[in-house]
């Protein structure tokens, strides 16, 4: 691993081994662009720290990046590296960039992408990049974006699948009404995992539209819903759970229903989706939920596990 605190740049960058696969970058560094950094051939994580002077990553060429994260670069603006300057990387994770107001960014097998107090930011990605630029993309994390009103913007390509399988949004109190709506269904069909926490205006979390035939999300196995005091509905049909595995909910005040679709059995209970296997909530969450069927509740107790979180 090298570790650069002074000056870089010019001719500062062939001071580094030419074999390294570990570089951070401090705030002494005077970087403006990451092209000022490399080429180093070797590299496979790089951390950014605390330069104040970087604005734009530039053109860089670091062919085998498997990691790139930047911390505290408070003029950081632009993030867009042209062809092919990041060929494997795997994961991103952004933090306190204040004047970031978007992910642009090229990177055609990155899986993981992780953005935290980026104050500006108002969408992290563009539709049609999920496509172009960041083909392979599976996970989103966002926390506490002030100012964040969608994770997705723009419309997404027509009859192109995004790989998406995992959102994970946390303190974003400027979204409002739905998360994701029954525009986005079909491009994300590959949804398994999503998480909200801590966004108080956040009112649905799968739209619908009265004519759906199919399932919104038939991959959908986890989900989890803390502190959404203005949740009202997950999801109008109780298909889009058929496949759900594990459900946390917690502090959601007018959440009344759980879409679950569930089945008779002989002895006059009911059974949820085989693949059901624990819901995690407290004892006044459950209390407060309706359900159509009078023994749903007792038929549910043996997935319940009471937790105060």
């Amino acid at each position: 691993m090298a570790r650069v605190d002074g000056q870089i740049g010019g001719d500062g960058c062939n001071l580094l081994p030419r074999d390294v696969q570990v570089l951070k970058v401090g705030g002494g560094s005077g970087v403006t662009s990451l092209s000022e950094v490399g080429p180093l051939e070797n590299l496979k994580e790089l951390e950014i720290k605390e330069c104040e002077k970087l604005e734009e990553l530039g053109a860089v060429h670091f062919p085998q990046l498997l990691g790139l994260k930047i911390n505290q670069c408070s003029k950081l603006k632009r993030l867009l590296v042209e062809g092919q300057g990041l060929p494997h990387l795997h994961w991103f994770t952004m933090v306190d960039s204040n004047e970031l107001e978007g992910i642009d960014l090229v990177a055609p097998n990155l899986n993981f992408m992780e953005v935290c107090y980026c104050h500006k930011m108002k969408r992290m990605v563009e539709g049609d990049w999920l496509t172009t630029r960041l083909p392979n993309l599976k996970s989103i994390e966002i926390f506490y974006c002030d100012k964040l009103k969608e994770i997705i913007g723009g419309p997404l390509p027509i009859d192109t699948p995004c790989l998406l399988t995992k959102f994970k949004i946390e303190g974003c109190d400027n979204m409002k009404g739905v998360l994701l709506t029954f525009d986005m269904l079909r491009h994300i069909p590959f949804l398994r995992d999503i998480t909200v926490k801590e966004c108080e205006d956040i009112e649905v979390i799968i739209g619908t539209a009265p004519n759906m035939t199919q399932p919104s999300f038939p991959k959908l196995t986890l989900l989890t819903l803390w502190n959404l005091p203005k949740l009202k509905r997950i999801c109008d049909r109780v298909e889009s759970c058929d496949h759900i595995q594990y459900i946390d909910i917690y502090g959601c005040p007018k959440l009344k229903r759980i879409p679950l679709r569930l089945h008779p059995l002989d002895n006059g209970l009911l059974s949820p989706p085989p693949s059901l296997g624990q819901i995690v909530t407290d004892e006044d969450t459950w209390q407060s939920l309706e359900w159509d069927h009078p023994l749903a509740r007792v038929s549910l107790e043996p997935f319940i596990e009471f937790g105060d979180h």
